[in-house]
Parts: structure tokens; sequence; C-alpha cells
């Protein structure tokens, strides 16, 4: 038989040795739901819907702080391969820098009309190009060589973790929220508007999930190259 005291001891050494016990909540209340991407009264499937959460009438946010926009390391990537950017939409907080790479052998060129910026042409580089974006907005991304590229970078003023793609089903969740109203924004690139719903907080807890709506609508079939001119043959 084998001394209480080694017992003890061995019992110690796999407490210490096994698998440590799962972190802890994070302290604040939880906003959770689904979005809706509806065509007419149907609802279809997409994987371009976005989900924010703003406050309501609040100053502008102090952006110093946000450590994910002092990395000059961007973690916002749109890729262009195969002809196709990588995303057909992007939400970023206000100030962020978005990055394009180009893996394709040919040239591409990345700009928008509308809040205007042009990158220029580049051929294959796995580093690629970047803009920062400073105004809120929802800026249409095009490629001046090849007319069928299309993305969307919408710019918002809210915290960088308050920013969610939803899931395929459609649902998102936010964690750790401090207390106060916020309003929850639904947005997706072939919506209409984007739409949102109000709601209070308490300092901790499950809020009640919360549904919202957004109108398809069916992206231009085609747009004019930088110049606002028509498009020739791709390259």
């Amino acid at each position: 038989m084998r001394p209480l005291r080694m017992l003890l001891l061995t019992a110690a050494t796999t407490l210490l040795m096994g698998q440590a016990p799962p972190p802890a909540p994070p302290a604040g209340a939880i906003i959770a739901g689904k979005v809706f991407l509806v065509d007419v009264r149907t609802p279809v499937q997409s994987d371009d819907v976005w989900v924010y959460l703003r406050v309501p009438n609040a100053r502008p946010s102090a952006r110093r702080e946000w450590p994910g926009l002092k990395d000059p390391r961007s973690p916002y990537l749109i890729t262009q391969e195969g002809k196709r950017f990588s995303r057909a939409s992007l939400v970023v907080p206000l100030g962020a820098t978005v990055t394009f790479p180009n893996k394709d052998l040919v040239i591409h060129n990345v700009f928008s009309p509308d809040p205007f910026f042009d990158l220029g042409e580049y051929s294959f580089d796995r580093v690629g190009k970047s803009h920062q974006f400073t105004t809120v907005a929802a800026a249409d991304i095009y490629c001046d060589v090849h007319k069928d590229m299309f993305s969307k970078v919408k710019s918002v003023d809210t915290r960088p973790e308050w920013i969610a793609h939803v899931a395929s089903d459609g649902s998102y969740r936010f964690e750790g929220i401090p207390a106060g109203a916020y309003e929850v924004v639904g947005w997706a690139s072939e919506g209409k508007t984007e739409e949102y719903s109000t709601v209070e907080v308490s300092g901790t807890g499950a809020f009640t999930p919360l549904e919202i709506h957004l109108q398809k609508n069916a992206r231009p079939a085609t747009h004019l190259n930088k110049h606002k001119g028509n498009y020739g043959y791709d390259r």
C-alpha cells in the first residue's frame, strides 16, 4: 500500500500537469442574434453579410488607443487572384489600412471612384499596395484592367472588436460588451441600405437575440473605368 503522503503528492502533480481550467468568460454583456438578407420577401443565403456595434450620438472614437491600428502590418487584406478580388466586401474600423496583394502573373490595378483613390498598376506582388480609409463611407473597389473585378470596403467609426462577418446562417455574437445603449447594425454590399436595432444592455449576462433584415439590391451590371470611360479589352 502506498503511503497517504505519496498519494496526495501524486494527485497534486496530476492536477498541475493536467489540462488547465477553461478561461473565465469576458466581463460584460453578450449581444447575439441573426441578420437576414431578403430578396423581396424571401430570405437568401449570402456570405457577404456583416454586423457591427455603434454607440448612438457618440463623439468620434479615440482611435489612437486601438492596438490594431498602430500595427503597420495590416490585418486587413483583399487579395487579387484568378482575376478576382478574394472578398466581395470588407468592413473595417475608421483609420484602418487595407492591403491588396496581387497573386496573379498579370497586371492589376486597384481604384475607387468615390471616395477616389488609385493604387496604380502592378504585377505579381505578394505584399501588395495599401490604402488607409479615413472617412466613414462604403467604397466600391475596382480594377482598371479587368472590368469584372469588384469588391467593397465599408469603413465605420467603431472599435475593431465590434465588427463581425456573420456566419453562413446569419448568426453573430459579441461578448464583453460594457453596459449602455448600442445600435446593432447589419450591412451587406448587396443590400439597399444598412439597418439597425437599438438595444440597452446591462453589465453582465446575455441579451435577447436580435433579428435584422436587409433588403437585397442587385449590383450594377457595369461600371466605368477610373478615367470615367468605358473599358476596352481585358489584359
